[in-house]
């Protein structure tokens, strides 16, 4: 393929040693490039890694003694010279995961046979040299030199190994998974990387530097950085190659389960344990705590769960939609995943609400994240708080906040993994991003005097952990964890009939994002929003408890143009509500899309109507909810739309505000119920229900209303039956009293 730039074409061709010739083909893109910039001289005269070299005379001895006694293992031989004996024991060693090893790129060709890798060549009309290149079956494959692009889209159907690419030019370019170190006055840069033979993890590395730098100790402190040892001043970015895994780190205190371990592609992943508090006897490792594993994912990979104690007799993985069929094999469940998703294993117990339950968090590669040392992020340490979790450091973290948004643009207020931050009301500002990295945890102070009555904006205070209160353009994000302490701690406020510590607050702001992070132990409503616009949560996991109620997940109290988008929660109460609270000056409620949610929940999947004091809306209207997997509504229904007094619980006044536009698509459930909509004398208008799945039992439902049009059903499966017609719904469960359209 013939590769135009500014000036001139280049051909690119790789030539693979076994024969056959790939073009580059498809659309061209051009392929950013991650660096690792502005070593400062910490970073130089760090402490190097230690190392083992494998020489010919050692390689018998690997037999009795394979564990070297170093950080990295390092290939020191002729193959060539090499007998068959000695062959065959190199060979098992390098997969049996003893020691971590360093090749550097031109050893790469050289031990390509012992490692049972393909290697090759990419020569670059008009360039000079080649470059050694290893091919990874089903990866993309980019390059860039100069100007040069070539599409991110490749697919090399040949080798095991993931792509490898040793370049020279100063500004170059490529697509992840390869990490690029570049020292701020280096001529050259370097390519690394990693891959996996058998167990082993190897290195490598290709560094071309000035004369007069210490590119040996650049070299050395890369690798160091790449093991896993801390190197002061060193940017983090963490590659993820092709069909691999990135655990997440614990916080510093985290309890593991005493229940299950996790590994995914044969690496352990932490398995927090989490009490949900089901019971006053609920402690550490008993009956009905839960737990959870976090990680990211690229490509295809192989999930293990074993028991750290018994057999597995059992096991369902839901959402059931997925299709996931696991195998069984001693303590031991195994499944694959092709793709990112929130899941929940029910291993030697029944897929319940009741049951204790091991939560998977598979994320995508995390997207650019902000990084410490960028001129936009501010390291909350530089502040002096304590990062142990000791001290209550409310005032320091939003003094740091107010910095953050005084400055031109605002920024980013960092806080580093390996800590632990408590905290009371954290207040945000507008063009602020508080940013909390895997590895660390903001701690709610469980001190009811750290949480002021704040006004939300309407006149009605509130106690909550994080308020946004006439924001714009703000975000909570990254790969860690907040936590509400909200029970034990804080539970005794809700209990005792005090309005309770909610989580997230949002009053009148618009521009709003929560990201990628894991909230937990909410006391009261878990997102609140309070005439806001546009706010968006992507791939934000919430989880709370089992006993008790009022966290709900969201709540969309007179707000509009809201996504929620790939999200996660676990409730004792609802997972979605509308209402307009106290304050509320007949605002309408519309344009609510939740695209992708797994929710596993004792209540309602959607609530609407609980009584007057919570109907100060005008209308709500235009609500799509997409791909979302109930895994449990225990005693409730998915969707729960109540305007009539006594209906379903006895609370209820008469509510009349109109709905109008409702859809819901792809939408399953698995326990408790489906629907019961009880109208009214309110308008609705525009209900369809496509492509929805009650898998098993459900409990009764219903749908009235005097005043309903265009209640709409296609392709409706209860229980494995195609649900084409009233009578069919009735016979389900559903007592259906108004008009509706069936289509298969």
């Amino acid at each position: 393929m013939t590769m135009k730039m500014k000036k001139f074409s280049w051909t690119v061709m790789l030539t693979l040693v076994l024969g056959c010739t790939v073009a580059l083909g498809g659309a061209e893109a051009t392929i950013r490039l991650e660096i690792l910039k502005q070593y400062d001289p910490d970073v130089v005269n760090a402490k190097r890694p230690s190392w083992s070299g494998i020489r010919e005379a050692d390689i018998l001895d690997l037999r009795e003694h394979p564990k070297r006694d170093a950080d990295l293992a390092k290939l020191m031989f002729d193959p060539t010279k090499l007998s068959d004996e000695q062959k065959e024991i190199i060979t098992k060693w390098v997969r049996g995961g003893h020691n971590k090893l360093f090749l550097t790129g031109a050893n790469i060709a050289r031990y390509a046979g012992i490692l049972g890798i393909e290697h090759s060549e990419i020569r670059v009309s008009g360039g000079s040299g080649s470059i050694p290149l290893l091919l990874s079956k089903g990866s993309p494959v980019g390059i860039g030199i100069g100007d040069l692009t070539v599409p991110a889209d490749l697919k090399i159907t040949e080798g095991e190994a993931p792509v490898f690419i040793w370049y020279s030019p100063k500004e170059s370019s490529l697509q992840d998974p390869i990490i690029v170190a570049r020292y701020d006055t280096a001529e050259k840069p370097a390519a690394m990387g990693s891959f996996r033979v058998g167990k082993t993890k190897v290195f490598f590395e290709g560094l071309r530097g000035q004369d007069g730098l210490d590119s040996y100790r650049l070299r050395l402190n890369w690798n160091t950085w790449r093991i896993g040892l801390r190197v002061p001043g060193a940017r983090e970015t963490i590659p993820i190659g092709p069909d691999e895994v990135l655990p997440y780190p614990p916080y510093p205190g985290a309890v593991p389960s005493g229940v299950y371990s996790v590994k995914v592609n044969g690496q352990p992943v932490f398995v927090h344990d989490f009490p949900t508090y089901g019971s006053a006897a609920d402690k550490t490792g008993a009956p009905g705590d839960m737990a959870y594993a976090h990680f990211a994912m690229r490509g295809k990979v192989t999930v293990s769960v074993t028991l750290k104690t018994g057999k597995v007799n059992s096991c369902t993985v839901s959402p059931l939609a997925y299709g996931i069929t696991p195998r069984m094999n001693g303590n031991t469940v195994t499944f694959e995943l092709d793709r990112p998703r929130y899941l929940i294993a029910f291993i030697n117990e029944p897929a319940s609400f009741n049951s204790s339950g091991l939560m998977l968090f598979a994320e995508a590669p995390e997207k650019n994240p902000p990084t410490l040392g960028d001129s936009n992020v501010t390291n909350i340490l530089d502040y002096g708080v304590d990062s142990t979790g000791k001290t209550v450091e409310t005032a320091k973290i939003n003094k740091a906040i107010t910095d953050v948004a005084t400055k031109p643009g605002g920024g980013v207020l960092y806080f580093p993994k390996y800590g632990v931050y408590r905290t009371g009301t954290i207040m945000m500002k507008s063009n602020v991003t508080l940013y909390v990295e895997a590895g660390a945890l903001i701690q709610g102070s469980s001190d009811r005097a750290d949480y002021p009555v704040v006004s939300n904006g309407s006149g009605w205070g509130n106690a909550c952990l994080i308020f946004f209160k006439d924001c714009e353009n703000a975000s909570l994000m990254g790969r860690g964890t907040i936590d509400g302490a909200g029970y034990p701690e804080l539970r005794a406020t809700v209990r005792g009939g005090g309005r309770g510590i909610y989580g997230y607050k949002l009053g009148k702001s618009r521009n709003i994002l929560f990201q990628d992070l894991i909230l937990r132990r909410a006391a009261k409503w878990t997102v609140h929003l309070f005439d806001c616009d546009y706010f968006t949560s992507r791939n934000v996991k919430i989880i709370n408890r089992k006993t008790k109620q009022n966290e709900d997940i969201y709540d969309f109290d007179v707000s509009r143009h809201i996504l929620i988008e790939n999200g996660f929660g676990l409730t004792m109460d609802d997972f979605f509500t509308m209402k307009g609270t106290p304050g509320a000056t007949g605002q309408p409620i519309e344009d609510i899309v939740v695209k992708g949610f797994v929710g596993y929940g004792y209540d309602s999947g959607l609530a609407i109507g609980y009584t007057n004091s919570e109907s100060n809306y005008k209308y709500i209207k235009d609500v799509v909810l997409e791909d979302v997997h109930n895994i449990s509504n225990l005693i409730d229904h998915g969707v729960f739309l109540s305007f009539t007094p006594g209906s379903a619980t006895q609370y209820q006044d008469t509510i009349v505000k109109p709905l109008e536009n409702f859809r819901f698509v792809n939408w399953t459930f698995e326990e408790g119920g489906f629907i019961y909509i009880s109208a009214g004398d309110a308008s609705f208008k525009n209900f369809s229900f496509e492509n929805c799945t009650v898998y098993g039992e459900m409990s009764p439902g219903k749908i009235s209303g005097k005043n309903f049009e265009g209640l709409s059903f296609k392709n409706l499966r209860i229980n494995g039956e195609l649900i084409d017609s009233a009578e069919k719904l009735k016979k389900a469960g559903i007592d259906i009293m108004v008009p509706a359209t069936f289509a298969p």
